[in-house]
């Protein structure tokens, strides 16, 4: 059915990216976003077409609309998305648009907790390397929808996948979908555990028996049911007899996949910190791997690629003291698993906006390893209260980051880490961890 009447909800970069898709066609768009002070640059080609674009607004649900595409921070629990859906309206996102019109396409969709960006980047260079129709899409900051335009036909999408995203699926289907791992994430908006997991878990919900669902093995949290694709696992605790795992004693990444025994890549020729970056190595060749990527691609692209912006990144080291950008630990479980890659004296510079979890598990990853905790944002008192609980005392409050980086500048010593893992997302303070992460990268520069 055409769509006639279309409602679009956010106009950040997916929001504008609808827009210019129904931009000067026949159907009928009003655009709401509630940030009045948008840059009007960006909207200023939609004045006198058929786009409407009311700002400081949000619908009502009232609203005559053939579809809704929301942005995805906006809460499917909202009581006009849910008068929507009441009246039997299909409320979904960009991604489910993207893939509309994109069905020649093969979608690999990747989500978990942690690494999603770095496995995302991993497969992608994996992907460019073997076929340059290849695109890396999704929660990484690409909008899929402009890519799927561009691509010829039969292209390969790499998506990166949030659960806010997941939320709004209807028909996408990924031909390969990996979870990584499953840590209590985005309770402010999932408000459990569970249904936090329900989310991760649509990923698999369209795939049929001709599918891949690729699984960590070691994580007893992923207790996904019902599933129709081929499930392939991967482990960096135990040898498997079918699928992808690490071999401690040969220091390597194997696959038993298809009744093959081969050594994949050498742990050295793994150019990322820490064992977490091992797993997302094994979830990125049982990926390429489920695809029929030749084994001797898949080792040349792990060998040349290099941590990504914002993930472990050294920005620089002064004086021997190592400056380390890790903005993306934008919860718990992310900033434990930096900890643990660091192997150096830690300061630690932590908090942000409140996802209403709890920090215990960060403050007994310091291992002896942290020396002294810089805390901002506005979770800044409850990290602070869970390190007095734990009898941590080395702590410093700032009302901001560029506080934080010059007392870490000063308590600094030879061969120490300055790590920003903040264990929080951005929103408090920051439009993105990007953001952030550009500000200590700055801050760091400016450094004597």
């Amino acid at each position: 059915m055409e769509k006639q009447n279309v409602i679009v909800v956010g106009l950040g970069i997916s929001g504008l990216a609808i827009l210019d898709y129904f931009l000067n066609t026949n159907t009928n768009v009003t655009a709401f976003d509630m940030n009045k002070n948008i840059d009007k640059s960006k909207i200023e080609k939609y004045r006198n077409t058929n786009i409407d674009i009311r700002l400081g607004e949000q619908p009502n649900g009232d609203e005559d609309a053939d579809v809704v595409y929301l942005s995805p921070i906006v809460d499917m629990s909202n009581e006009y998305v849910q008068k929507f859906k009441s009246r039997k309206i299909e409320v979904t996102g960009e991604i489910e648009l993207a893939y509309d019109c994109a069905k020649k396409a093969k979608f690999i969709g990747i989500t978990g907790t942690n690494g999603k960006t770095t496995t995302t980047s991993m497969v992608g260079d994996i992907y460019k390397l073997y076929d340059k129709n290849s695109y890396v899409v999704g929660n990484i900051g690409n909008v899929a929808l402009s890519s799927v335009l561009a691509a010829d036909d039969n292209a390969n999408f790499i998506t990166e996948l949030s659960s806010f995203q997941l939320e709004s699926i209807i028909d996408l289907r990924v031909h390969i979908g990996a979870i990584l791992n499953i840590t209590p994430d985005h309770l402010e908006r999932h408000k459990t555990f569970e249904e936090y997991k329900k989310a991760k878990y649509r990923i698999a919900e369209n795939q049929s028996s001709d599918d891949f669902l690729i699984l960590n093995k070691d994580d007893k949290e992923i207790d996904i049911k019902n599933i129709k694709s081929k499930v392939i696992y991967f482990s960096i605790k135990e040898k498997l007899e079918d699928g992808v795992y690490y071999d401690s004693d040969r220091q390597a990444i194997i696959s038993s996949l298809f009744g093959k025994n081969q050594e994949i890549v050498k742990r050295s020729d793994i150019n990322l910190l820490g064992d977490h970056n091992v797993e997302n190595t094994l979830a990125a060749v049982a990926i390429a791997l489920s695809d029929n990527i030749p084994v001797e691609i898949i080792r040349k692209a792990i060998k040349n690629f290099v941590a990504v912006k914002h993930r472990l990144q050294l920005v620089r080291k002064i004086g021997e003291v190592s400056y380390v950008n890790d903005s993306k630990g934008t919860n718990v479980d992310s900033t434990v698993k930096a900890l643990r890659a660091v192997n150096t004296p830690i300061i630690l510079i932590a908090g942000g906006y409140d996802k209403h979890v709890d920090f215990d598990e960060v403050i007994k990853a310091f291992d002896g390893k942290v020396k002294a905790l810089l805390l901002f944002g506005e979770t800044k008192y409850k990290i602070r209260d869970t390190a007095l609980k734990y009898d941590f005392y080395k702590i410093h409050i700032f009302d901001n980051l560029k506080n934080c980086v010059q007392k870490a500048h000063e308590l600094s010593q030879k061969d120490d880490t300055v790590l920003l893992s903040p264990a929080c997302a951005s929103w408090d303070m920051y439009k993105s961890y990007e953001v952030r992460g550009d500000e200590f990268i700055s801050l760091v520069n400016d450094l004597k």
